[in-house]
């Protein structure tokens, strides 16, 4: 498998032919620029390229997602079956900026929850963006893993 990043939906009948041949799952993965129908961006762009191929796959970033105006929680529960693993980063609404953990929009509880209770195969993977947080990178590794930890415990 790979993930894309910054690839455009206008470049997957090119990677289709390719991932189905070496049998390579392509992860597209979303961003938040919803004006422009060529980027992986909206729930329709990401299901065209599912309808694409069989090969393609999804990394979803719920923070982008988010940030996209886009309900992560929705997609997560049509298309679990097609998601590998989700990026976990808290952004605000209406493209705003990646913040600390519990302080934006991203409703990383609920996705972490949905995925735990149902058993669905999908990884979490900590995407740290957040470049203000005092303490060092490991610090503040350790604290996002607690923070996560807590919402799972709820």
């Amino acid at each position: 498998m790979f993930t894309t990043n910054q690839t455009r939906v206008t470049v997957a009948p090119k990677i289709a032919p390719y991932a189905e041949k070496y049998r390579i799952r392509a992860a597209w993965h979303p961003h938040a620029n919803v004006q422009d129908p060529r980027e992986v961006a909206t729930p329709e762009g990401m299901e065209k390229l599912l309808d694409m191929s069989k090969a393609f796959v999804i990394n979803l970033d719920i923070g982008h997602y988010t940030a996209g105006n886009n309900d992560a929680v929705a997609f997560l529960s049509k298309h679990h079956a097609r998601i590998t693993h989700l990026h976990i980063k808290d952004r605000k609404r209406d493209n705003g900026p990646n913040v600390q953990l519990g302080t934006g929009d991203t409703p990383i509880d609920a996705c972490l929850r949905l995925i735990r209770d149902n058993r669905w195969p999908i990884l979490a993977i900590i995407e740290r963006e957040y470049r203000d947080a005092a303490g060092a990178p490991v610090e503040q590794t350790r604290w996002q893993l607690d923070y996560l930890r807590k919402g799972l415990s709820a």
